[in-house]
């Protein structure tokens, strides 16, 4: 087994420990953990481990930490989480054993329970998800925004297959080859986008409308807390002020900039226009 690299971009993260943790004791093979500090130092110091790089940077949003991970990773692989996640046993392993070079490979994804720290098994799993039309009526009731959506049909039709083909993804956990990836994403832009947002989006329709594709494997998965009142409370207490990922307006910038770029069809190395894409996994909710 090659080695992974595993970046965590982080922010003032309450988790981030534990998630290192969970990395480092449940990895098979070789890995090395890499959480990028954006902008900040931990309260207490991280617990020092062979595996573990440490990398500090001036503050610039976590499609800048990202680019910082995978700049120094060693790996084969590169393996992006976000710094509130538990992980199976063997990841690693479970995730390279069934993976190809031109695939962008998600976990299983679970709802993590911020207090035990296990898998919410009462929450639904969430092996797929789609694209939103970003001028449907649905989109346009909220915001308009090409953005993924929790599958539920597709989840239960395609339930026997343990290794299968996702339209997107949230974010949270991805794994890809580094060279493959370096050729067909490159470093994630944040001038366009901004600091933060459409991660998926840029990483997603550059794998599917161009020589690569998407995966879902479910012999292996990951469970994602999400930030909500509970979380965000914590936070307050902490660091004295609200939890934002980002600004409104930088927000507002980064969706508009993602739907007029992809749904016009402006980038200019794709093999595909975005209509494949919804006819590959047609009947797609919105479209």
């Amino acid at each position: 087994m090659a080695k992974v690299s595993v970046i965590i971009p982080a922010s003032n993260e309450i988790y981030l420990q534990r998630t290192i943790t969970e990395l480092l004791n449940k990895a098979g093979g070789d890995v090395e953990v890499i959480p990028v500090l954006d902008g900040y130092w931990t309260d207490k110091p991280l617990e020092p481990h062979p595996n573990l790089i440490v990398l500090h940077k001036p503050k610039g949003g976590m499609r800048a930490a990202i680019n910082a991970g995978i700049a120094i990773s060693r790996g084969k692989y590169i393996m992006k989480i976000d710094a509130h996640c538990n992980i199976a046993p063997n990841y690693d392993i479970a995730l390279q054993a069934d993976m190809k070079d031109d695939w962008l490979v998600i976990p299983r994804r679970y709802s993590l329970n911020m207090e035990t720290w296990d898998v919410r098994y009462e929450r639904p799993i969430v092996d797929y998800e789609y694209l939103s039309n970003p001028y449907s009526e649905r989109q346009l009731s909220k915001k308009p925004q090409l953005r993924a959506w929790k599958w539920s049909t597709r989840t239960d039709d395609r339930a026997n297959r343990m290794i299968d083909e996702t339209m997107t993804f949230q974010g949270s956990c991805w794994f890809a080859d580094k060279e493959f990836f370096l050729k067909q994403v490159g470093y994630l832009d944040d001038v366009a986008y901004g600091p933060f947002s459409c991660e998926a989006q840029e990483i997603g329709m550059k794998y599917w409308l161009g020589e690569g594709r998407i995966m879902v494997n479910k012999k292996t998965w990951y469970s994602h807390l999400w930030k909500g009142k509970p979380y965000r409370e914590i936070y307050q207490k902490m660091y004295g002020r609200s939890y934002a990922r980002t600004s409104p307006t930088q927000l507002k910038n980064s969706v508009a900039f993602s739907n007029d770029f992809w749904m016009n069809n402006r980038w200019e190395e794709r093999k595909h226009d975005l209509q494949w894409l919804v006819d590959r996994f047609a009947p797609v909710p919105t479209w």
